[in-house]
C-alpha cells in the first residue's frame, strides 16, 4: 500500500516536471497564446512603454483586431501629440497629416497575439520602435530644415520682389512640414532637437510683410464704374504694398470689369460678372507677367440696387482675394 502511494506520487511529480520544462522551452510568442498577457491591463514588461508605442484591441474576427490595434496606436500618439504641442486640437484624431500617418502604419508590427480560452476573442498588441523609427523622422526634419534654409537664401538672391515671395510661401510650406512632424518626434523619440536653421514661420511671415511693403504699384481701371479703381487701391494697401501714382512702379495693375445681363426671377434682380487682372513689369509697355479672373455675381430685390451691390461685391474681393492672388501669380 505504502509503496503504491510513494509510486503515485513520483509519477505525479515526473509529470509536472516535464509539463513546467516544455512551458518554459516555448517561443515566447506561442506562450503568449497560453497566458494572458501583461499588456492587456497594463504595462507591459517585453514591450515598455518608453522604448515602445503601444496600441491594443480587441475582437472576435483577428483580421479586424490587427485593424484596431494599429488605429489605437495613431489614436494615442495623436492625444500625446496635442498634450506635446500645448495647443487645443479642435479633432484630435486630424492631428497627424496623411502623410504622415501612411508613414507611421507602415512601422507598425502586430507584436504579439492572444486569444481568449473562454470567449475565443482575439487581443493584438501593436507596436513602434520609438529609437529607429525616432531617428529616421528625426534626420526628415533636419532634411526639412536644410530645405528652408537653401529656399530663403534663394529667395534673398533674388531680385525680382513679388518672386522673392513667393519662394518665401514655399519655405512656409516647407517649415509647416517641418513643425508638424517635429510634435510627432518629440512623441516618438522626447529628446529635444535642434533646428538646424534660425527660421521659423513667424519670422519668414514678417519677412514676407517687409518685402511687401516695398512693392510700388501703380493702379489702372479700365472703367469709371462702380469706383473700380478705388477698390484696386484699397485692395493693394489691405495687401501690405503701396500705391504709387508716380514714375518708375515696380509693377502696374491693370484691371477690367465685365458686366452681363441683368436677369429677373422670382422678384430678385441678379446679375453676373468677370472682373479680369493683369499684371505687368513697372514699364508703361512692360511684360505681362500674369493675370486672374474673379467672377463677381450679385442680387437685389430693387434694379437700382445692382450696382451698388456690384460695387461692394468688387470692394470685398479685392479685400480678400488680391494679395493671394497677385503671388500666386509667380508661383
Amino acid at each position: 500500500m505504502v509503496f503504491a502511494i510513494v509510486r503515485y506520487l513520483l509519477v505525479l511529480i515526473f509529470i509536472s516536471l516535464i509539463s513546467g520544462c516544455a512551458k518554459d522551452s516555448l517561443d515566447p510568442y506561442l506562450r503568449a497564446h497560453l497566458e494572458k498577457p501583461d499588456w492587456i491591463s497594463g504595462e507591459s514588461d517585453r514591450y515598455p512603454s518608453s522604448t515602445y508605442l503601444l496600441g491594443r484591441s480587441v475582437s472576435s474576427d483577428l483580421n479586424q483586431a490587427k485593424r484596431q490595434s494599429a488605429d489605437d496606436l495613431a489614436k494615442n500618439l495623436n492625444k500625446q501629440i496635442a498634450v506635446a504641442d500645448e495647443q487645443p486640437q479642435p479633432e484630435v484624431d486630424k492631428v497627424l497629416d496623411q502623410k504622415t500617418r501612411d508613414y507611421l502604419l507602415q512601422r507598425i508590427r502586430v507584436s504579439e497575439i492572444w486569444q481568449d480560452p473562454a470567449t475565443k476573442a482575439h487581443h493584438v498588441l501593436s507596436t513602434i520602435d520609438r529609437v529607429k523609427v525616432g531617428e529616421e523622422m528625426l534626420n526628415e526634419v533636419y532634411r526639412l530644415d536644410e530645405q528652408v534654409e537653401r529656399i530663403l537664401k534663394k529667395a534673398n538672391q533674388e531680385k525680382d520682389v513679388l518672386q522673392r515671395i513667393a519662394f518665401a510661401n514655399m519655405a512656409i510650406e516647407k517649415q509647416t512640414q517641418r513643425d508638424r512632424l517635429q510634435a510627432v518626434v518629440k512623441v516618438i523619440k522626447p529628446v529635444a532637437s535642434v533646428a538646424r536653421t534660425d527660421w521659423d514661420r513667424q519670422k519668414i511671415k514678417e519677412q514676407i510683410g517687409h518685402w511687401l511693403s516695398d512693392i510700388k504699384i501703380l493702379p489702372i481701371a479700365q472703367h469709371k464704374e462702380f469706383n473700380l479703381l478705388g477698390s484696386v487701391k484699397d485692395g493693394v494697401i489691405s495687401a501690405g504694398m503701396t500705391v504709387h501714382f508716380g514714375a518708375r512702379p515696380d509693377y502696374i495693375l491693370k484691371e477690367t470689369f465685365n458686366q452681363g445681363q441683368i436677369k429677373w426671377k422670382d422678384g430678385v434682380y441678379s446679375v453676373e460678372g468677370t472682373l479680369q487682372l493683369e499684371l505687368l513689369d513697372g514699364e508703361w509697355k512692360g511684360q505681362v507677367r500674369g493675370d486672374a479672373i474673379w467672377p463677381i455675381e450679385v442680387s437685389a430685390l430693387e434694379r437700382d440696387q445692382i450696382p451698388a451691390e456690384i460695387a461692394e461685391a468688387i470692394k470685398k474681393a479685392h479685400q480678400e482675394k488680391l494679395r493671394s492672388t497677385l503671388l500666386s501669380i509667380e508661383e
